[in-house]
């Protein structure tokens, strides 16, 4: 159904459907201050949406109830998707400051929803209903039969069966979760943005390209730091990738280490804020009858259990670890010729001496290798080749789809 849009927001680019090919967002005409009205109107629009299907008083079916569920919220999930993708790709100061604002309507909006009693008991009725009847069903394709598993199985982990008392309960939960999690993010945002490894001897970088020590060098200017800093950034990860090619061992242990305890200290640290999501993640387990949280969650996955996940884990360690230890000597006898005394491989050892090995005995050399995992090449030349191979597809360079980056 369509609702009527507030005069004040004709003009809100985020608002009205895009006119570029594939409704791609018009990045250039999205500013920050148009997110908040777009959303909350978004917002108001399902419910009114919602409200259009628990009115109806036609047997609840497939079409005026699990496609027209479906079809609801065009306009919320269009803005704050996109609003997700400058948040993810660009974040800033005034984004951040937007979804301290809206990730507690977000909690709650889909909590009206899910715990709508009459929108449920709809959804209930088509998915029973199925259940007994599945040959009445047969005239819909198989996507669309599994929508109304998908729909049934996501109003049920919401809460949509639990009781008043513990629907409220419900509610504190996720607000508290979203704004923990929200925070968690932004925090890591944060720490690549301030956190890192200084170095004030260009000498210490011995190892990195050109390239890489001007980049460390335009981080540190970006710092407003002394003429002659340095600044190695660090990755989502404790292998950072550099660390193969850094040639001072001091400076590989301080950039591993850094890496190691990133958000254990500090303005940023996180500790608490995953103590707190961890506690309260389990008491939503605990109240939707699961016995932890990875129950809960892996439910809708493929492995189903948590035992079914880790045995595929563990069913992987006996043949990991006989790797591991072979190579492990190996890498022991090229450290040691660097460093005698040495007794152990240290972590921050282990990539840069692994490649001195690959290199001397299996003549394997990084940096001929390297051109063929560069961004551009590894999307054009091995997933655009291997996708025109497999299923014939194939793909052309658009201009005329505006984009959030010049670069892309």
């Amino acid at each position: 159904m369509s609702v009527e849009l507030p005069k004040e927001l004709a003009t809100n680019p985020l608002c009205k459907i895009s006119p570029h090919p594939f409704q791609s967002p018009d990045f250039p005409s999205i500013k920050t201050e148009h997110f908040k009205p777009a959303i909350l109107e978004g917002m108001r629009q399902q419910l009114v949406e919602i409200k259009a299907i628990t009115d109806n008083t036609a047997t609840p079916n497939f079409e005026n109830t699990i496609f027209a569920y479906e079809r609801t919220g065009s306009l919320f999930k269009r803005a704050a998707g996109i609003l997700g993708n400058l948040s993810n790709s660009d974040s800033n100061d005034a984004i951040m400051e937007l979804e301290d604002e809206l990730t507690p309507l977000y909690s709650n909006h889909s909590d009206d929803i899910h715990f709508n009693p009459v929108l449920f008991h709809r959804i209930d009725t088509v998915f029973q209903d199925k259940a007994q009847n599945p040959e009445k069903y047969e005239y819909l394709s198989s996507e669309s039969r599994r929508l109304i598993d998908i729909t049934h199985r996501e109003f049920k982990l919401a809460g949509a069966e639990l009781s008043e008392a513990d629907r409220t309960t419900m509610r504190r939960y996720n607000e508290k979760l979203s704004s923990l999690e929200n925070k968690f993010a932004q925090n890591l945002i944060k720490i690549s943005q301030t956190d890192g490894i200084i170095v004030t001897d260009v000498a210490e970088l011995d190892g990195l390209t050109e390239d890489e020590i001007n980049e460390a060098k335009e981080t540190a200017k970006e710092r407003k730091l002394p003429e002659g800093s340095y600044v190695i950034t660090l990755f989502n990860t404790t292998r950072n990738p550099i660390l193969p090619n850094i040639k001072n061992r001091e400076l590989r242990k301080r950039i591993h280490e850094t890496s190691t305890r990133r958000g254990l200290q500090g303005e940023y640290q996180q500790g608490d804020i995953v103590y707190d999501i961890l506690t309260t993640r389990a008491k939503v387990a605990n109240l939707l009858g699961f016995e932890n949280y990875s129950s809960y969650q892996l439910v809708q996955e493929m492995a189903q259990t948590p035992q079914r996940a880790l045995k595929m884990l563990t069913d992987l360690v006996p043949n990991v670890m006989n790797n591991l230890q072979r190579e492990a000597g190996a890498v022991l006898k090229r450290l040691q010729r660097d460093v005698p005394d040495a007794t152990a491989v240290e972590a921050h050892d282990w990539e840069y001496y692994a490649e001195k090995v690959r290199a001397e005995e299996y003549n394997v050399d990084p940096d001929s290798i390297k051109p063929y995992f560069e961004f551009e090449n590894v999307i054009e030349n091995c997933v655009f080749f291997t996708m025109n191979k497999l299923f014939g597809i194939t793909f052309k360079k658009r201009t005329d789809i505006p984009t959030q980056f010049q670069d892309i």
